[in-house]
């Protein structure tokens, strides 16, 4: 069948599904509705029979048992068979047929059931390098958006972004200048990284900050976070580095820790994975860990910088802090319905899923469920 007769088998079909409907056709509609029929009694035979056949009880939707009957009907049973006789007459014939009735079909089924207006479907994506760079002067820089190389240049460091999402201070010569603080920030959904003008490495994790100066000058190294930061720190026993969180202050020689310190988290908690740190005084040894002052043994390490890996990991943890965790990272919006808040999970999931994802597995554990609407998850028994 030619494209031109296909539409004008559709247009048909449109007609006649609105007369199906009760409408009334104008003089135009009605007047090709009738030359059609006119064109050849065939038509009339054809239209009356697939009428016959729609008009039958089916199943609701089962058009393929409307369309066999019309393939029966017509005395053909499928378009795929080798038929003896009338084969050009009969293959018309079906073509026809099957058109006038899908074409019926189609449209009575839309007018009686318009398409319901679906929500749109928001995939919400995992973070990514995202962060803000305030200078001294107070200046920002969107750190995501600006071009690698060099992107400003404070007294005698020169500050680069490399393409691999990471912002690199590189001391020129000695600083005799004021000391100058920057403070990057990472939003909900963001990260980034950071190697401070002494060579020591951050990574700064969503909801994040840090307030470091442009250049480490006299005894000390000290800087200032706020949200969860890890800390490769470079070994320089003549000017001991300091972090700063809220009413704790950890003092390092050279090691390798992470630090928790979220303004919605009860606790500050400091994980030593190499070295030693002191905690408000308090000496920590590998593997330890300080919540807030106290000490703890045989800290899980991996789940402490799992999200420095790509990772979230839980180890009896409550449903809440899962869930805060995902909040930060996907920056959206928790809720909570019935009694759940004190169910805790066990699992590893990657932070580079969608939400979806995530939520879908923690569902696979049984007990909860979720329900997301724009930016809100709501977390159900």
């Amino acid at each position: 069948m030619k494209e031109t007769e296909i539409d004008q088998l559709l247009h048909i079909a449109a007609l006649i599904s609105r007369q199906r409907a009760g409408a009334t056709l104008n003089d135009r509609d009605q007047q090709v509705l009738n030359n059609w029929m006119a064109e050849n009694p065939a038509n009339v035979e054809l239209l009356h029979e697939v009428i016959e056949v729609l008009d039958t009880p089916v199943e609701d939707g089962d058009l393929k048992a409307s369309a066999d009957r019309v393939y029966e009907a017509i005395g053909f049973v499928t378009p795929f068979a080798k038929p003896v006789h009338r084969v050009h007459f009969l293959r018309n014939r079906w073509w026809w047929a099957a058109a006038l009735l899908i074409g019926i079909t189609t449209v009575t089924y839309l007018s009686y059931h318009p398409a319901p207006k679906q929500a749109i479907a928001l995939k919400i994506k995992p973070g990514k390098d995202v962060a803000v760079l305030t200078l001294a002067d107070g200046t920002t820089i969107t750190l995501d958006s600006v071009a690698n190389g060099i992107i400003s240049q404070q007294g005698n460091v020169r500050i680069t972004k490399l393409p691999t999402g990471e912002l690199v201070y590189t001391p020129e010569g000695s600083n005799g200048q004021e000391t100058l603080y920057n403070t990057m920030t990472t939003p909900k959904g963001g990260q980034y990284r950071l190697t401070l003008p002494d060579g020591s490495k951050v990574w700064l994790n969503a909801a994040s900050s840090i307030t470091y100066p442009a250049a480490f000058a006299g005894k000390e190294r000290t800087v200032t976070i706020k949200g969860e930061v890890y800390f490769e720190v470079a070994k320089n026993e003549n000017m001991p580095f300091h972090v700063k969180a809220n009413n704790i202050t950890v003092d390092v020689l050279g090691t390798s820790f992470n630090i928790m310190a979220y303004e919605d988290e009860p606790t500050i908690k400091t994980t030593l994975i190499s070295g030693a740190i002191k905690v408000n005084g308090h000496l920590l040894k590998p593997g330890q860990q300080a919540v807030n002052e106290r000490i703890t043994d045989n800290a899980d390490m991996e789940e402490a910088i799992a999200w420095k890996n790509g990772l979230f990991e839980f180890n009896q943890q409550s449903i809440v802090s899962i869930m805060q965790q995902i909040s930060r990272w996907y920056d959206v919006d928790i809720k909570y319905e019935g009694n759940i808040k004190s169910k805790t999970f066990t699992g590893q999931i990657s932070r580079y899923a969608d939400i979806t994802t995530v939520l879908q597995k923690l569902e696979l554990t049984g007990g909860i469920h979720f329900k997301v609407s724009d930016r809100t998850v709501t977390a159900m028994p």
